[in-house]
């Protein structure tokens, strides 16, 4: 009996009413009176709680001289509840989609009248740096340029095994700075294959300064280490703004220009070679 009141109780039924149901369940009617005794329910509230009921659709009155109550089938009953909660659910996103309309002037009247931020965004969870990039890489139609070095934020052989590493689009042309230091491990390597099977213009140089991704000349992802947790963690920052990313390509083409490309660099080195 418990386990059945304490789940009445989860759909939405309170103490009282989930003990007068679960027992009208038992028997064809009951008298008030008797649900009373049955339930636990105070004489002074189970009209109260059997007029609830009736108007949420669980119960009915049956007619005569003495007041008698029957329940409604469960199924007939929880599919009342159920089309009931559909439309106060439509009638409350109606409400907070009127109401978002109403507030967004309101917001954007006092963004407009002062400096913000809103175009940097912070952030410093993995999980949440690896959706950003993946969105951002979706939503790129004509370039992405990367200078990058370790540590990495994903596993090399875990981007070989899923070749994640796709143009969304053949408009968009990859651009890849990588860090001499990093091809000594062949684990690397063959990551860096993965970029040169999509296109990718790779090139190899020394003592990169810092990781950044530009996307399509607007959006900026600047790695800054994190000193006070661990080598191993970084801060991204993601910034929105033409003029910054404009200012930060100067930075990759420096370092692009006198660059070594791959195939050149590789095969002067011995690496092994993949095209």
């Amino acid at each position: 009996m418990k386990d059945h009141i304490s789940e009445l109780k989860k759909a939405g039924l309170t103490e009282y009413e989930a003990r007068v149901y679960y027992n009208l369940l038992q028997k064809h009617d009951y008298s008030a009176k008797e649900l009373s005794d049955q339930s636990g329910v105070p004489r002074t509230r189970i009209y109260e709680i059997l007029n609830t009921l009736i108007q949420r659709g669980f119960c009915t009155e049956l007619p005569g001289k003495v007041k008698r109550f029957k329940a409604i089938n469960p199924k007939f009953a929880f599919k009342n509840l159920t089309e009931k909660l559909d439309n106060q659910l439509e009638k409350k996103l109606d409400h907070i989609n009127a109401l978002s309309e109403a507030l967004t002037p309101i917001y954007q009247e006092e963004k407009d009248n002062q400096f913000s931020f809103d175009f940097v965004e912070v952030i410093r969870e993995k999980a949440r740096v690896e959706e950003r990039l993946e969105e951002l890489e979706k939503q790129a139609k004509f370039e992405i340029i990367l200078m990058i070095k370790s540590p990495y934020l994903v596993n090399y052989k875990q981007i070989k095994a899923l070749g994640s590493l796709k143009a969304k689009s053949q408009d968009v042309s990859y651009k890849f700075l990588c860090d001499e230091k990093d091809l000594n491990n062949y684990d690397y390597v063959e990551y860096i294959q993965i970029w040169k099977k999509i296109g990718a213009d790779i090139r190899v140089a020394s003592d990169i300064p810092i990781k950044l991704i530009i996307y399509d000349k607007k959006t900026s992802v600047i790695y800054l280490p994190d000193k006070v947790r661990n080598s191993n963690s970084f801060t991204s920052l993601i910034i929105e703004d033409r003029d910054f990313a404009k200012f930060i390509r100067k930075t990759f083409d420096h370092y692009f220009k006198k660059a070594v490309p791959l195939k050149k660099f590789i095969q002067k080195k011995g690496v092994i070679y993949v095209e």
